[in-house]
């Protein structure tokens, strides 16, 4: 599958390019020109052990850039990465989160999946799937589901390739469809939710 991630921190990194090992084409957005270009010469942002290996093994399957539009145009599924900082309050800021469904709403001309994966407080998916109806430019289908992470620093590859279970929140059978044919490869119980439930 041809597969868009944004975000090149711990999470968008790692999911990126744990999915181009189980085969998929991976496109992995960011806006920091820095990051990209490091990446682009093998190299991690993020100090996580076996990454690089990874990013090197899997080259052919990975494109690193900092061109929405490249990395929408052929993508079946886009996972949002981003980060959630706290506010000051101890709240998540998902002023990223936001600014991504804008630009994916703005951006996409075909029927695609958008992947939230950054953490967020719950009903946050269906927040997003609203605004990117309410934003969308073309007449396309784009179907949101919650799929969250697991990761601890420093065994991130690990828990990412050999998680004890892949949660998936979805609102449709074609979602959940789509989101195993991500994951077919991984050998890992896939545990079906709705998007609320997932988020908890």
């Amino acid at each position: 599958m041809n597969i868009s991630v944004v975000g090149t921190g711990y999470v968008g990194l790692v999911t990126g390019v744990c999915l181009a090992e189980n085969g998929h084409h991976v496109t992995c957005l960011d806006i920091d020109e820095k990051k990209i270009e490091m990446l682009r010469n093998g190299q991690s942002p993020i100090y996580e052990p076996g990454l690089e290996e990874l990013m090197l093994k899997n080259k052919d399957h990975l494109i690193y850039t900092n061109d929405p539009v490249l990395a929408y145009s052929g993508a079946e599924v886009i996972i949002i990465g981003v980060g959630t900082p706290e506010k000051k309050d101890g709240s998540a800021n998902l002023q990223y989160v936001y600014e991504v469904a804008e630009q994916i709403a703005q951006t996409l001309q075909h029927d695609c999946v958008v992947v939230i994966k950054s953490t967020v407080p719950v009903g946050t998916n269906d927040k997003i799937a609203a605004f990117i109806q309410e934003h969308k430019k073309h007449n396309v289908n784009i179907e949101v589901v919650s799929n969250p992470e697991f990761l601890s620093q420093g065994s991130a590859v690990r828990d990412t390739l050999q998680a004890s279970r892949i949660v998936i929140g979805v609102e449709s059978p074609e979602a959940e469809m789509i989101m195993r044919k991500v994951y077919e490869n991984f050998g890992i119980p896939i545990v079906v939710t709705d998007r609320r439930s997932a988020e908890m």
